[in-house]
């Protein structure tokens, strides 16, 4: 199964050594920010925000192969940004485990090429939500090169 890194740039290392993030599997990351952007979808009057809702059914929907980004570096370039993206994915999360995905609904999505063609259990899903909350929140310390963890 192909994978991504998401991240963002870590502004306390000079040079900056790389992102600082975590990996994912293409399909759980397009099925997150599918679920992320459901929660922002309408939350405010902003362009910016329909244009990042936007963006990221895009980027659900197509092939990854590995390139799958929800482009943090420009959507949650500020800290109310990155806050307002923080509680759209706890809401997403919440919502996720009380009700999860049927099958025919996850299909109907259809995202990318996901291959499994099941959709993740709430735990996967909570999985992804927590290492990104960490990544938003600043605590998450690992790179592309040293994280060996695949959510």
């Amino acid at each position: 199964m192909p994978r991504s890194f998401v991240g963002l740039p870590d502004p306390g290392v000079e040079p900056e050594p790389g992102p600082v993030g975590f990996w994912s599997q293409d399909f759980l990351l397009q099925l997150w920010l599918w679920l992320v952007a459901d929660e922002l979808n309408g939350a405010s009057e902003s362009d910016d925000l329909d244009e990042l809702v936007a963006a990221w059914r895009r980027e659900a929907r197509r092939y990854g192969g590995g390139c799958v980004s929800p482009r943090l570096d420009r959507w949650a370039s500020t800290q109310s940004r990155r806050d307002l993206l923080r509680d759209a994915g706890a809401r997403a999360a919440r919502r996720y485990a009380e009700q999860p995905m049927s099958v025919d609904e996850f299909r109907a999505l259809r995202l990318g090429d996901n291959g499994a063609g099941q959709p993740p259990s709430p735990a996967r899903v909570g999985s992804i939500a927590e290492r990104w909350d960490d990544l938003l929140a600043g605590t998450l310390e690992t790179t592309a090169g040293n994280s060996t963890t695949l959510v």
